[in-house]
């Protein structure tokens, strides 16, 4: 039995403004506070996934708990190929009750992005023996879900300061052995199209953060980044005559909700790609860097 069941009736007496149902999308409803609940009916009993300020978002919500379900035969809001291979894999080391739960809790997104983080670069994986066998190793520095500061701040974008000190060159030398001097220098990243990306990384000593500043904003732009996308930065080596050779690189896991243009093209099934989730082949491998793997 998944959840209470006069509990969830509860809740859903008390939120939805009426039984009305959104006119474009499967279990969403409108709510007195002018947001928007999810919810969906398990053996004939409803159980509330949560309230969202956008109605798209609550279609997701339904999405994933009925692919959780395995509603295979059932339409949903959005194209199936927007939920990709990897996301039905994380879904099944979970339980229905879990994976309601983290929608509901609004943890699903962060977690979902954890795990394809260790996935797309784990060591023990056969995707890592390609990797090795080419002579380079990946290794998964930091991940972060971009602000809406990050995407249209002048200041650019901002590293958490652990992670800057961790994975990141020193910039000067201070007392406590922290990167606490004023200086500036130029990294560059490579992406999965072998595209070089250079940001200028300073530290900012009248706020104390770090900073990627110049080139961050055309990087942005040119990839057509919005809040709520997550970057990922890699660590390389690559070992040629001997020599080991360091380098960066950094891949984009986009939030679904910005993945595909939505609204009145929703009513028609209708969803426009826009350069989000990729990597899903016909025989279910998925490209990183190049190197195929799962």
């Amino acid at each position: 039995m998944v959840g209470s069941s006069n509990s969830n009736k509860n809740i859903i007496r008390s939120r939805c403004s009426s039984d009305r149902k959104s006119a474009r999308f499967r279990g969403v409803h409108p709510l007195n506070n002018r947001k928007w609940g999810a919810r969906i009916s398990i053996k004939y009993k409803a159980y509330w996934l949560g309230t969202y300020q956008m109605e798209e978002e609550a279609a997701i919500a339904y999405d994933r708990a009925a692919l959780k379900l395995q509603r295979n035969e059932s339409p949903l809001n959005f194209p199936w190929k927007i939920y990709t291979t990897q996301e039905k894999l994380f879904q099944s080391w979970y339980s229905i009750q879990e994976i309601l739960t983290m929608i509901r809790d609004k943890t699903y997104s962060s977690t979902f992005t954890s795990f394809l983080a260790r996935q797309s670069l784990a060591s023990r994986s056969i995707a890592g023996g390609q990797i090795n066998a080419k002579g380079t190793s990946y290794q998964l520095l930091f991940h972060k879900k971009l602000t809406q500061t990050d995407v249209i701040h002048i200041k650019g974008f901002h590293i958490p300061r652990d992670y800057a000190l961790q994975y990141l060159p020193s910039l000067g030398n201070s007392s406590d052995g922290g990167q606490m001097g004023s200086g500036s220098i130029d990294l560059t990243f490579y992406d999965k199209y072998c595209r070089s990306w250079s940001f200028r990384y300073s530290y900012c000593s009248s706020t104390k953060t770090f900073l990627f500043t110049r080139g961050w904003r055309s990087f942005v732009a040119m990839n057509n980044l919005n809040p709520g996308d997550t970057i990922m930065f890699y660590g390389c080596e690559h070992v040629e005559a001997g020599q080991k050779r360091k380098s960066y690189m950094l891949d984009v896991h986009r939030n679904v909700a910005e993945s595909y243009i939505v609204g009145r093209y929703a009513e028609e099934g209708i969803g426009a790609y826009v350069d989000g989730i990729r990597g899903v082949e016909k025989n279910n491998g998925v490209k990183l860097f190049g190197v195929k793997i799962g």
